[in-house]
C-alpha cells in the first residue's frame, strides 16, 4: 500500500500541502490527512484546477512535500515535471487515473474504494486514528454509493450535512469532532432539507426529457445545479428504459453522467476533458453556447462523438460567454 514517496512524507521536518477534491470524498481526504499532520496547508480544488494549483504550489519550491487525493493530474507534462521534483504523492480512485499508477510508484489508485478509504489506510499503518473509522465508513459507503446497491441513509445525511454547512463550517466541525452522532440541530437541519430535497427531486423527475442517442441508447436530460446524485439516481429509478442521465448545471457549467454501468460513462467524459467511473462521471464546458448544443443535440449522434463535438466547437469560440 505504500508509495515510493512515503518515508519523505512522514518526515517529521517537511513542510505539508494537500490539493484535494471539494466534494465529501475529497474533504473526507483532507479530514484524515489533517488528523495526522495539524500543520498541513490545504488547498480544496475542482478537477479542472488541479494542473494550475498544482504548478503554482512547487513553482521556486523542491522542499515542500505535496499530497494530492482525489483527483489527478492531467497534463503529462506536470507529471514529469512532479515525478523528477520528488516530494509529490498521489492518492486516487477513478479508473481515468490507473495508467498514472501504472507508471508512476509515487501513485496509488485502487478503484474498489473511496479515496478517503485508501488515505485512511495509509495513514493508519502510523498514526492512530481508529476513531475516525466511522467517519471514513459513512464516506466510503456515500462515494462508492453502497458499492452500487445505493448508500445507507446515514451517509446520505453526511453528504446532505456538507451541502447545509458548507466546506469550510463542515471541514471544521468534522476536524474537531469526528463523531458521526449527530446533535439535536444537526437533525433538524437534515428533516428540513430532506423536506426540500424530495420536492426537488419531484419536480426534476418530472421536468426529464428522454431521447435516444445514434447507438440505440435511451436516455435522459435534466438540468439542476443541486442534489445531483439523488436527482439522477431518482430519474434512473423512475425512468426504467433509460441506460443514463445527463445532468447539465448552468452555475457551474459542468455536465454530470449517471448510468446503470452497462456503459462506460468515465471512458466516455474521458474522450473530452472530464473523468470519473463506470457509472458516475462527467466533465466541464466553458461556455453558455456550448451548453445549449447539448440540450439541442437531442442524441442525433453518439452520445461521445456528441460531447467530442461540443469541445470542439468550444476550442474555436472568441472566449465571450453567451
Amino acid at each position: 500500500m505504500m508509495t515510493k514517496m512515503s518515508e519523505d512524507l512522514y518526515n517529521e521536518l517537511s513542510k505539508r500541502v494537500l490539493i484535494t477534491h471539494t466534494d465529501l470524498d475529497g474533504i473526507g481526504c483532507a479530514l484524515v490527512f489533517n488528523k495526522c499532520f495539524p500543520d498541513v496547508k490545504n488547498y480544496f480544488v475542482s478537477y479542472r484546477e488541479a494542473d494550475k494549483v498544482t504548478r503554482e504550489v512547487i513553482k521556486n519550491d523542491d522542499t515542500t512535500s505535496v499530497m494530492m487525493s482525489d483527483m489527478s493530474l492531467s497534463d503529462k507534462e506536470l507529471l514529469e515535471t512532479v515525478n523528477k521534483r520528488g516530494n509529490f504523492e498521489m492518492i486516487d480512485h477513478h479508473i481515468t487515473a490507473k495508467w498514472i499508477a501504472e507508471k508512476y510508484e509515487w501513485s496509488l489508485v485502487d478503484t474498489s474504494k473511496s479515496a478517503t478509504m485508501l488515505m485512511y489506510e495509509v495513514m493508519s499503518t502510523r498514526f492512530n486514528i481508529q476513531d475516525m473509522l466511522p467517519l471514513v465508513e459513512l464516506i466510503d459507503d456515500y462515494d462508492t454509493w453502497g458499492r452500487g446497491k445505493g448508500p445507507s441513509d446515514e451517509a446520505k445525511n453526511l453528504n446532505r450535512l456538507l451541502g447545509i454547512y458548507g466546506l469550510d463550517r463542515f471541514f471544521g466541525r468534522f476536524l474537531n469532532k469526528s463523531t458521526t452522532k449527530l446533535d439535536k440541530t444537526e437533525k433538524l437541519l437534515l428533516e428540513l432539507e430532506e423536506e426540500k430535497i424530495q420536492n426537488f427531486i419531484k419536480a426534476a423527475v418530472k421536468s426529464a426529457s428522454i431521447y435516444i442517442d445514434a447507438m440505440g441508447n435511451k436516455y435522459a436530460m435534466i438540468v439542476t445545479d443541486k442534489y445531483i446524485s439523488e436527482t439522477c439516481n431518482a430519474v434512473l429509478a423512475y425512468y426504467k428504459e433509460i441506460e443514463y442521465v445527463m445532468s447539465i448545471n448552468f452555475v457551474a457549467n459542468e455536465v454530470s453522467l449517471r448510468g446503470r454501468g452497462n456503459l462506460n460513462l468515465g471512458e466516455m467524459a474521458r474522450g473530452v476533458g472530464g473523468g470519473g467511473h463506470r457509472q458516475s462521471a462527467g466533465f466541464q464546458i466553458k461556455h453558455g453556447s456550448q451548453l445549449r448544443m447539448v440540450l439541442a443535440c437531442q442524441g442525433s449522434c453518439p452520445v461521445t462523438e456528441q460531447l467530442k463535438t461540443i469541445i470542439k466547437e468550444m476550442e474555436g469560440n472568441d472566449g465571450q460567454r453567451s
